[in-house]
């Protein structure tokens, strides 16, 4: 989402407006839908009950992203009459925005596999999940060299195509 964000604003801002007006109000609705959309994320968060976020989680997916589109809103507001000053505004706001986006992916990509409710991992850590520390430091070993990698899962690793027993094409396959 805030990718996207930092996308459009960057597109609205380089447009060659005739007025400087409608761009700000173009922003300004922007920044409306991001402060609603901010809430929206701030009420579901509240709700849940599987998870009990921390301090950082609060930090990188309410409130960050409520101060950069309350910044949008307010540079927006004054991009007619204080332009200069509303532009480094819209910077800072896409800029923090693109740092939160950065954060949340990696925090979303690397956090299953950390606390092991990654597929890949559920076989190491068992079904709970839990694995104690000299289980979770050894290295993985298997009978046959799979790849850990969700996207080859059930595939040989590519170090170990040499030893792969020759097969059919698919062509070869589907016109048997």
């Amino acid at each position: 989402m805030h990718f996207c964000a930092v996308l459009l604003v960057s597109s609205i801002m380089s447009a060659p407006w005739h007025q400087l007006a409608s761009a700000a109000i173009t922003v300004g609705v922007f920044g409306i839908a991001g402060i609603v959309y901010t809430a929206v994320v701030m009420r579901r968060v509240s709700r849940q009950s599987g998870y009990e976020l921390v301090i950082e989680n609060w930090l990188f997916h309410t409130a960050l992203p409520f101060l950069a589109y309350a910044i949008v809103l307010a540079a927006s507001i004054t991009l007619v009459s204080h332009t200069v000053d509303a532009e480094f505004g819209l910077a800072s706001a896409m800029l923090l925005l693109l740092f939160i986006g950065i954060h949340n992916a990696w925090d979303t990509v690397t956090s299953p596999a950390q606390d092991g409710t990654h597929p890949t991992c559920r076989h190491m850590h068992g079904a709970s999940g839990a694995a104690s520390l000299e289980e979770t430091m050894r290295p993985h070993q298997t009978t046959l060299p799979v790849s850990p990698c969700p996207a080859f899962r059930g595939r040989r690793s590519p170090a170990h195509r040499s030893t792969r027993p020759a097969t059919r094409s698919h062509a070869a396959r589907a016109a048997a």
